[in-house]
């Protein structure tokens, strides 16, 4: 008895202390630690992006094109909003009611966690705002950068950043992945297909998520050739956590659109970081959740070296203002693009603000197309300077020796009582002459003598196509352009359909670089540099270096089909085109510089001709190649070849000498106001 009551007396004064001990431990959390408070249900734990600074452009001299500055978000969590002054609000924030609360409900619709409410806040409102945000819970301001352009050229290459599309991805029954625009997969969606599917597999019909899903597919929209990590939709949802998985990429977030953002995003974008944050009633931070514990840090982005000159850029981008057309310049040794202009222009840095989609509109309905890049995307006849293809390919399929002499009577008289005319100049011509006097009738003779060689059509003009594909036409560049056209290379389906019946008289216009031709300006400049390495040309490129880490695309050497040996006998005849007294660029002549051209009149049916040139200098060890297009701008000798070689005397001496020139093209206007 007396055992069992130690024992009682025992347990007793063990529970006694326990209590003892609770009851201090709760004073000290409710009481004493203020921290503990905290913690409390009226607080909460904020998870904060860290955003990336977006890797820095440069052009080829370590000059900045692309840079980052500070910027601040307005930031709001609908599940955070309490009762809100919205009148207040809109003073503070300088939009209207009705904007104000249609945003809200956005966010609301996308996320109850967060959503930018406005971004690229006014310095001095955000100031304001921070001292008055106690007042608003559910809303806070976020730091971030914005990107700046240093120069105020070159739009079309830099290209602009717009807000992250958001993409959603699912797994269906058959192993394949289609990525939606929406969380769940509904009949008539717009799907897209994942670069590691056959493209055919995936036929109109109903199919089945691994959750048991049916949806119908409807349209479907393919990219193709692009590896999974190139893939443009950085907000994957994973199809079974139904988390974002891209290093915290969110709605708001940017990326690139078109030029060298769009094209390298991957790269420049870098990492989004996570910060988790300790916020009480008031919206006042306490720091960081755990002492920082579980946050990851930000990524920067990559930086990217160009292969821009953008001093070159600015002057060439001065010559051809209130002018329409193209200018490129390529490096033959490399394929590195030194210039690459497209005129109209406008300042990149009217993409930046938070009014670009009303700057967007106002390009995009520009009456001369200003959003429109010309350099990679626009189409004209080659014009002249494709007749020293035609030349170096008979020279090849020796049909013609460059001795070989045509006599010209003002024309090529062809078919029934047809002529095609050529302008006046000295007769007799061999090869050399008729490409420093330009000679139609020539270029004619040279047409169907190839032709002869054939014993049919298709042969001779199959045989054709295949010189001419060698030198980069008719097809795309496999570069790091975001916009790139094949141009127009007829094929013998493409005649057949044209015309009831067809011979080499019918495509004579083809002789003279006319007809169906169609060629990009990037083609042409890339033209030049083939003639300059006498047969070969690197693939065209726009960046030259990641973080000194070389770049990802293949850069290739492509051999024409033409012996080098023939290249000589064209060179010297671009020669004369500049340094003789019937030269068609004679008056482009510049002192001390050996420069090898060809001019050209592209034929217009909707108006004045379009003035065309290709040169490339020095004629020996060729440092630049160039191709110019002067849209309405007529002969070739008139706008085109003066502009080029100002361009090419720029880059080679750093000053121009003939001021004369240089003020006619500047002060030039060929644009209707």
């Amino acid at each position: 008895m007396d055992y069992i009551d130690k024992r009682s007396k025992i347990i007793y004064y063990i529970i006694i202390v326990t209590f003892i001990i609770i009851s201090i431990n709760l004073f000290n959390i409710q009481i004493i630690q203020s921290k503990y408070k905290i913690a409390g249900e009226n607080n909460a734990i904020r998870f904060e992006s860290q955003q990336s600074a977006r890797g820095i452009i440069f052009d080829r001299n370590g000059k900045e094109i692309a840079i980052n500055i500070p910027s601040d978000d307005l930031m709001v969590i609908p599940r955070e909003i309490k009762k809100l002054d919205t009148n207040q609000l809109c003073q503070l924030t300088k939009i209207n009611k009705y904007d104000l609360i249609k945003k809200i409900e956005k966010g609301i619709e996308f996320s109850a966690y967060k959503e930018v409410l406005i971004g690229q806040i006014d310095p001095i409102d955000s100031r304001i705002l921070k001292e008055k945000l106690d007042e608003f819970p559910g809303f806070y301001i976020r730091t971030t950068t914005k990107r700046k352009y240093a120069v105020n050229v070159a739009a079309h290459l830099i290209g602009f950043l717009g807000e992250i599309k958001v993409r959603y991805q699912h797994k269906l029954k058959n192993g394949m992945t289609i990525v939606s625009n929406k969380k769940t997969v509904k009949e008539n969606d717009v799907i897209f297909i994942l670069s590691n599917n056959k493209l055919d597999s995936l036929e109109m019909g109903e199919y089945e998520t691994v959750d048991n899903i049916k949806f119908q597919i409807s349209k479907k929209k393919y990219i193709k050739n692009i590896p999974n990590k190139n893939i443009r939709f950085p907000n994957y949802i994973n199809y079974k956590t139904n988390k974002k998985i891209d290093d915290h990429f969110r709605k708001g977030d940017l990326e690139g659109k078109t030029g060298i953002e769009y094209s390298y995003d991957e790269f420049l974008r870098g990492s989004n970081g996570i910060k988790l944050k300790l916020f009480d009633a008031l919206n006042r931070s306490h720091g960081s959740f755990s002492e920082g514990k579980h946050d990851t840090l930000a990524i920067k982005g990559n930086d990217l070296i160009t292969t821009l000159d953008i001093e070159l850029q600015k002057y060439g981008e001065q010559l051809m203002r209130n002018k329409i057309g193209s200018v490129v310049a390529i490096e033959p040794t490399s394929g590195e693009i030194l210039t690459m202009i497209s005129s109209p222009n406008y300042n990149p840095n009217i993409m930046t603000s938070k009014e670009r989609s009303r700057k967007y509109d106002s390009l995009l309905n520009h009456k001369d197309n200003p959003l429109f890049n010309r350099s990679l995307a626009g189409m004209y006849p080659p014009a002249s300077p494709f007749k020293l293809i035609n030349s170096l390919i008979a020279l090849e399929e020796n049909t013609i020796n460059h001795t070989d002499i045509y006599y010209c009577t003002g024309g090529y008289e062809y078919g029934n009582s047809k002529t095609l005319k050529c302008h006046k100049h000295n007769a007799p011509t061999n090869m050399k002459y008729a490409i420093t006097v330009s000679c139609n009738t020539y270029f004619c003779n040279l047409w169907e003598k190839y032709f002869d060689k054939y014993p049919n059509k298709e042969n001779a003009y199959n045989n054709w196509i295949k010189h001419v594909e060698s030198f980069g036409l008719g097809k795309r560049f496999n570069s790091d352009f975001n916009v790139n056209s094949a141009g127009l290379l007829p094929t013998i389906s493409y005649l057949n359909k044209k015309f009831y019946r067809w011979n080499s008289s019918t495509l004579l216009n083809m002789s003279i670089g006319q007809g169906d031709l169609l060629v990009t300006p990037i083609q042409m400049a890339n033209i030049a540099a083939i003639i300059a390495n006498k047969g070969y040309y690197f693939t065209p490129h726009l960046v030259k270096n990641i973080n000194e880490n070389g770049i990802y695309i293949d850069i290739k050497k492509n051999y024409t089909t033409i012996s080098s040996k023939h290249f000589n006998k064209i060179i010297n005849g671009m020669t004369d085109v500049m340094e003789k007294s019937e030269g068609t660029a004679q008056k482009s002549k510049v002192e001390n510089l050996n420069i090898c051209g060809k001019t050209g009149t592209a034929q217009n049916p909707h108006g004045e001709d379009h003035s065309t040139f290709i040169a490339f200098a020095p004629k020996e060890n060729p440092k630049i190649a160039i191709a110019v297009y002067v849209e309405n701008g007529g002969a070739g000798s008139e706008w085109a070849a003066p502009i080029g070689a100002l361009i090419i005397e720029k880059y080679m001496k750093k000053s121009v000498s003939n001021k004369n020139i240089e003020n006619k093209i500047m002060k030039g206007v060929l644009v209707s106001k």
